[in-house]
């Protein structure tokens, strides 16, 4: 019910705002973000959402009625969600945590980091 608010706009700026060891030579480009406007200190909200930059507005209809992506988990320690067809799992670890897979068993780090596996039959790997 909250409506999806979103901005694209010209920034310049270095890649070493983002990694340290990366040079200051100014970078030019169209950024886009997303954000929902959920108010002064929600308490126990979660939210999720799908970005299809390719997609039309029947598209998007058709993503919204069946996304083909599950959320595994959306908390402050770890968001993750799968994309079966594809055969993609991807999380993003905010904190050392373990995230149940199933038969496949757990996927367990010891520090933050982002994670995309290829789910088969077989198993897993890392992308």
């Amino acid at each position: 019910g909250t409506p999806l608010r979103h901005a694209s706009e010209a920034r310049t700026e270095s890649w070493r705002r983002i990694h340290l060891h990366l040079t200051e030579e100014p970078v030019r480009g169209e950024i886009f973000t997303a954000w929902l406007d959920h108010g002064v200190g929600p308490r126990d909200a979660t939210y999720a959402y799908l970005i299809a930059p390719a997609a039309d507005a029947a598209a998007a209809r058709a993503l919204g009625a069946a996304p083909g992506v599950r959320v595994l988990a959306n908390t402050p320690a770890l968001q993750a969600v799968a994309a079966p067809a594809a055969g993609l799992l991807g999380a993003a670890f905010y904190a050392p945590g373990e995230l149940a897979l199933g038969a496949l068993g757990p996927l367990a780090v010891d520090a933050p980091c982002a994670v995309l596996l290829r789910v088969t039959p077989g198993g897993a790997t890392a992308e």
